[in-house]
């Protein structure tokens, strides 16, 4: 690696290791040697291994909406550890960056899928820590204040944004679906197995989990096959361990249904947290979305479904119960079974649910944002 300048930035993308705490701490180690911050993807464990003693910036996907902020944080390094997050919105922002990206992976894959100057450093994360720690004890780099400004431009941002977002949530009378996402970092048990599936659950993460020092373990299945599986999968993660979570949608979860027939088997617990919303609710956020003719957009992408959820898990044998409103969810996951399988059915209108994001997504784009960050010298 050549000097690092001093403006920097640390992804911490997706990760599925057997030890979370020693990734995240080597990620603090990182960030405190060479005073970068780090941008956290809610399926690496930064988020919920997190002590504040790092700059963690969760809500880059807000802030980076902005063309004035985006330009303001321009770096002149970034640091990709493993693969990108799923934020759309800092993939776009990394492709118009004109500086190198390293690309920290053991893997022999292409982890670039935006084709820029990006490098791979086929290394471990904890091999280049302890690299960059032995350079810096014989040439010690000095935090310069354009460094610091940087950084607390950063931190700013996420500030600002968790804030605007608290208000946003605040004013709202129903049970949002980004909502779900933020209760259950807040409100699941410590060290609670959660399982993510794709579509809209994913995206909710990294919009809207909060960073926590809980010990959560997110399980992930990403990829062009990512929906088979995803009930079978968290049942195994599951089996004869802690008291496990899914947080999915409908039509992931119908996709694998008979994962259910291995109920009088089953070993454990798992609480699934259902978002339905009668179809695929990703739809409606692609361009796809705004197709005119309603009728063929429903039919051939949403695809939408009118299951019975409750008949569905009597056939099981499956506990069922209803859940509409926030308080009736956070008595539900507060404490979870210790043995069984529940479903918590939430339901929702993606068509209410995608214009408000939207809504949401262009007050954060329309901000004042450089009036509202004040930079100031960290001590």
């Amino acid at each position: 690696l050549p000097t690092f300048p001093t403006k920097g930035i640390i992804i911490a993308g997706l990760y599925q290791g057997a030890e979370p705490e020693q990734y995240c701490r080597h990620i603090q180690q990182l960030s405190q040697a060479l005073s970068y911050p780090v941008l956290g993807e809610a399926l690496s464990p930064v988020r919920n291994y997190f002590r504040g003693d790092y700059p963690l910036i969760s809500h880059y996907d807000w802030g980076l909406r902005n063309a004035a902020l985006a330009e303001v944080l321009t770096p002149e390094i970034v640091l990709q550890i493993g693969e990108l997050p799923t934020s759309k919105v800092l993939r776009h922002w990394l492709t118009g960056l004109h500086c190198p990206r390293y690309i920290i992976t053991h893997s022999q894959e292409n982890f670039d899928p935006l084709h820029t100057q990006s490098y791979h450093l086929r290394t471990s994360l904890g091999t280049l820590v302890e690299s960059i720690l032995a350079n810096l004890a014989t040439t010690p780099r000095a935090k310069s204040l354009d460094s610091r400004s940087y950084v607390n431009s950063w931190r700013e941002l996420d500030q600002k944004a968790q804030y605007r977002l608290n208000q946003c949530l605040s004013e709202e009378t129903i049970l949002r679906e980004g909502k779900i996402a933020e209760l259950l970092s807040q409100y699941l048990p410590p060290e609670t197995p959660l399982m993510i599936a794709n579509s809209m659950p994913v995206r909710y993460m990294e919009l809207f989990w909060q960073k926590n020092n809980r010990r959560y373990q997110p399980y992930f299945s990403r990829g062009a096959n990512g929906i088979d599986g995803t009930l079978s999968t968290a049942l195994g993660i599951a089996q004869g361990s802690r008291p496990t979570v899914l947080f999915t949608g409908d039509l992931s979860l119908l996709h694998d249904t008979n994962g259910f027939l291995i109920g009088p088997q089953f070993q454990g617990s798992l609480t699934i947290i259902l978002l339905n919303n009668h179809g695929g609710g990703i739809f409606e956020m692609l361009p796809i979305g705004n197709l005119a003719d309603r009728d063929m957009f429903e039919r051939y992408f949403a695809t939408p479904q009118q299951v019975d959820f409750a008949q569905l898990c009597a056939v099981y044998g499956v506990k069922y119960q209803l859940i509409t409103s926030q308080s009736a969810l956070i008595s539900q996951i507060q404490t979870l079974p210790t043995s069984g399988i529940q479903l918590l059915e939430i339901p929702s209108d993606r068509h209410q649910e995608a214009q408000w994001l939207k809504t949401i997504g262009a007050q954060f784009t329309q901000m004042d944002w450089l009036n509202l960050l004040s930079v100031t010298e960290i001590d």
